[in-house]
């Protein structure tokens, strides 16, 4: 399988560019942090965070691109590019093929299929770094997300304290995502980003 590569694609009449985190892009990187509203920052970070650290900006954008792997969706129009949503997987440390999902997709670029493209990028760019267990960590009340995760293939599920931790397979192309009814817009999704990057 050749190795995935940055590429452009259309949604909703917008044009929208995706590619593997720079240093560079700590701006672009804060930007969206202060759109993300009370309830996103709290789904993603299980806390309202208020700012990053300097430290914690670094840790975010400099990344090896073998145990921390993160792509970032920039929307291109208008005069200033701007980033909208973030994927990145981090390996576990003493698991080496099991890696942890994180995907945060500013409010006003929500319910567009942003987080959708951003998990088949991530699924095609684990396997190409032999990570085949994604683990996430997912609030109980988000019952949608816990729901799709059981269906790609749990193999391990348990409750945290205010979260639940799900141990699903890495799919790795289209024809390894379950031919069901509710998977339907995400093969779909698959094989668009598939014919966009190779």
């Amino acid at each position: 399988m050749a190795l995935v590569h940055p590429f452009h694609f259309d949604l909703d009449h917008t044009k929208f560019h995706a590619r593997p985190i720079e240093a560079s892009d700590k701006e672009k990187f804060m930007q969206a942090f202060d759109k993300l509203s009370t309830q996103s920052n709290y789904l993603r970070f299980f806390t309202s965070k208020k700012n990053l650290s300097e430290e914690q900006l670094k840790y975010l954008t400099e990344l090896d691109g073998v145990n921390h792997i993160a792509w970032i969706i920039i929307d291109t129009k208008g005069i200033e590019a701007k980033g909208v949503a973030v994927g990145r997987i981090i390996r576990m440390k003493g698991e080496p093929s099991t890696a942890e999902v994180a995907i945060t997709v500013i409010d006003e670029y929500q319910q567009m299929g942003i987080g959708a493209i951003l998990l088949c990028i991530l699924n095609i760019v684990a396997s190409q770094n032999d990570i085949n267990v994604f683990r996430y960590y997912v609030l109980h009340e988000n019952k949608f997300v816990i729901e799709i995760l059981k269906e790609l293939g749990t193999l391990k599920q348990s409750s945290e304290t205010n979260a639940v931790q799900i141990d699903s397979f890495v799919r790795a192309s289209s024809a390894k995502i379950p031919n069901i009814p509710s998977l339907g817009a995400f093969k779909k999704t698959m094989k668009r980003i598939e014919a966009l990057i190779f």
